[in-house]
């Protein structure tokens, strides 16, 4: 459905304009002016990834991690940005920022990992990433690190390893996509 949204650089507005692209909808967004606030940026900058626009996504994730002093959000957005480029030594150095900037970052510390399990060699590292994202903050998003340790262990042939932590993630996020299609290939 195509929506127009009124405010959508502020907190509500940007926070349902995600929704609202998740959902698939076209949005129309008006807004008084641009966004300033590194939140609402960095944000943005996921929704505009989310509908494969990289040069605006990335623009508006520089625009946040210039204005804000806790960059972790803005970090992780562009790494994400470099995966989906495959530009994978990018991606794990911003990752690796994230982590500096908060060591306990779930969502940093999976980025590290992802960045790293998508290079030859580094394997290991990126098990020790995901493994790190158990102890990190929120704890809600460490059936992430789970779904993607299960794979991990998948690809060192480690079939009982891969199955508890795909089992462990879908148990704790049962309607991800994520959690449970790595329950489904760690059954094979």
């Amino acid at each position: 459905m195509k929506l127009v949204v009124t405010g959508a650089s502020g907190f509500i507005g940007s926070v349902l304009c995600s929704r609202l692209l998740q959902k698939g909808h076209t949005l129309t967004l008006l807004t008084r002016s641009a966004p300033r606030d590194p939140a609402t940026l960095t944000r943005l900058g996921q929704a505009l990834l989310e509908l494969d626009r990289p040069a605006e996504a990335e623009a508006s994730f520089r625009s946040a991690l210039a204005a804000d002093a806790e960059p972790v959000q803005a970090l992780v957005g562009l790494s994400s940005l470099a995966l989906s480029r495959n530009r994978m030594e990018e991606a794990e150095q911003f990752a690796q920022s994230a982590v500096a900037a908060d060591a306990k970052s779930v969502e940093a510390l999976v980025a590290l990992g992802l960045a790293r399990m998508r290079q030859p060699g580094k394997l290991l590292q990126a098990k020790e990433a995901f493994q790190a994202a158990l102890t990190g903050e929120p704890e809600s998003l460490h059936y992430q690190a789970r779904a993607w340790l299960a794979l991990v262990h998948a690809a060192q042939d480690d079939p009982e390893s891969a199955l508890q932590e795909a089992k462990a993630a879908a148990e704790s996020q049962p309607k991800s996509a994520l959690a449970r299609g790595n329950l489904s290939l760690a059954h094979f």
